[in-house]
């Protein structure tokens, strides 16, 4: 199974846009006086999207009711610790949406906010949150284990990314490393062994996207 530990941002940070779909965002955002709330999401959007934690320069504290539910094809989301509030039926219908990653404590909850999602759905949450338990709104719950990453990059490429869980990785496990340009299509550049101690990973391809994004996953 693979787990997911952590997301790097690296080389470049996420734009915030001024208006809707940005850059391909597929979220609207309703800019209140003081803050603002996810109100859709497109029906066409896929694979992971990422709910940005202010828009407009207000933070973004609540998903609006169904604003997700007719995103068939989403698989995972983001959630940042900002939002405080998830409103009715708010992911519901999500038919291939397996991994939600919550980054803060549990928001408040109205009803059917998971309804009808993957039956092989799951909780992210980070140590040390509050609000979830072992089974949160019918979804089980998984904490994410610790994984520090430093990066550097001299040049275009190659691109070096070390990374070690809980100060060393284990030499029994094996890390994977994905890439994105867009936090949405993320596709396997490589597979490392743990070593016992920090494991440093080089992305030799050339660079096609003016951005790019790394993350690691454990096979367990």
């Amino acid at each position: 199974m693979k787990q997911i530990l952590i997301i790097n941002v690296a080389l470049i940070l996420l734009l915030v846009g001024r208006v809707n779909n940005v850059n391909g965002n597929p979220l609207t955002y309703r800019i209140g006086k003081e803050t603002v709330s996810v109100v859709k999401c497109d029906e066409n959007a896929s694979g992971e999207v990422v709910i940005r934690s202010s828009y407009a320069e207000k933070p973004v504290t609540s998903i609006g009711p169904s604003a997700f539910s007719s995103c068939s094809s989403l698989s995972s989301v983001r959630i940042p610790d900002s939002i405080t509030s998830i409103e009715k039926s708010a992911f519901s219908s999500c038919r291939s949406l397996t991994s939600v990653t919550f980054e803060g404590d549990a928001p408040s909850l109205e009803s059917n906010v998971f309804r009808n999602v993957s039956g092989n759905a799951k909780i992210f949450i980070n140590p040390g949150t509050s609000g979830f338990d072992k089974i949160f709104v019918g979804l089980p719950v998984i904490i994410l284990k610790k994984l520090r990453i430093n990066s550097f990059n001299n040049h275009a490429a190659p691109f070096n990314l070390s990374f070690d869980e809980n100060r060393k990785t284990h030499t029994d496990s094996t890390y994977i490393i994905e890439a994105s340009h867009d936090l949405k299509k993320w596709g396997e550049i490589g597979e490392i062994q743990g070593t016992g101690s920090s494991v440093k990973f080089t992305d030799w391809r050339e660079a096609i996207f003016e951005k790019q994004y790394y993350r690691v996953k454990l096979v367990e």
